[in-house]
């Protein structure tokens, strides 16, 4: 029997980024500031 874990993320100690590439010319970045979520896990 498997057990399932979910780990909710906490907002205050996370962060969303993300960084694209645009015709090799210049580099994109930016971030979210509203976001939710979690992980499960399955033992």
């Amino acid at each position: 029997m498997s057990t399932t874990t979910v780990w909710a993320i906490d907002p205050s100690h996370s962060e969303v980024q993300f960084k694209v590439k645009h015709l090799v010319i210049s580099t994109v970045t930016g971030q979210f500031t509203d976001f939710t979520g979690a992980l499960h896990t399955t033992d």
